[in-house]
């Protein structure tokens, strides 16, 4: 990004495997930016120490609820870089740290990122650790740092509408060894028979759906 006119907002953007001679994530120069739950790792930069993101003589930017870690070269560097720029970093996990309210630099615990897979763990410290003023996530909890915010259960959709409309499957709890599930079906025919798979994903977190017919 570069130009005086140029004022752009990053939203659960996932930026990855970037190469470049100089800066290979997001680069912001002139311009200026909001990056709002962005996952950003595994940029490189050939002639100079990478970063995640750089601004340089910049508008006014800010980092919200983003994890940025794992661009980074040489120590004492950062995965986020800002020269002659004012930028608020807040709630983010930051390789190498940044000061700023609420961030961490802490291994966000990708579910698998030599695979490319970077949905969270459960037990990550980027779980819940978002800026509490933002839209809660999907599941009603405070806002995750980076793209892809903790689903413990994903609904795929493709329900039939039947003469009670269309039913809704809900599950709550982990599917792991020792844990409890519950799982309620509304809108289905009482006494009705149903069947229901269960299956997973790469990001090892249960998903559900299919076709029912109340």
């Amino acid at each position: 990004m570069n130009g005086s006119t140029c004022y752009t907002t990053f939203s659960y953007c996932c930026v990855t495997y970037n190469q470049a001679r100089y800066i290979a994530g997001i680069d912001v120069c002139l311009s200026g930016a909001d990056i709002w739950n962005c996952t950003i790792t595994k940029n490189f930069s050939e002639e100079v120490d990478s970063h995640g993101v750089s601004f340089f003589n910049a508008e006014d930017s800010s980092i919200w609820n983003s994890i940025i870690c794992g661009n980074a070269t040489g120590p004492g560097y950062s995965d986020v870089d800002a020269i002659y720029t004012f930028v608020t970093v807040a709630y983010s996990d930051i390789g190498g740290g940044y000061a700023g309210m609420g961030n961490i630099d802490e291994d966000p615990l990708f579910a698998n990122s030599e695979e490319d897979i970077y949905a969270l763990l459960p037990g990550s410290p980027c779980i819940d650790s978002g800026y509490p003023g933002s839209p809660p996530d999907p599941d009603g909890t405070v806002v995750d740092m980076g793209a892809f915010p903790i689903s413990t259960w994903t609904g795929m959709g493709y329900a039939l509408a039947g003469g009670l409309g269309a039913p809704v499957l809900a599950g709550d709890g982990y599917v792991s060894p020792g844990e409890e599930v519950f799982l309620t079906l509304d809108n289905a025919q009482p006494s009705s028979q149903a069947f229901l798979v269960i299956g997973f994903d790469l990001a090892l977190t249960p998903f559900l759906g299919g076709t029912l017919v109340p």
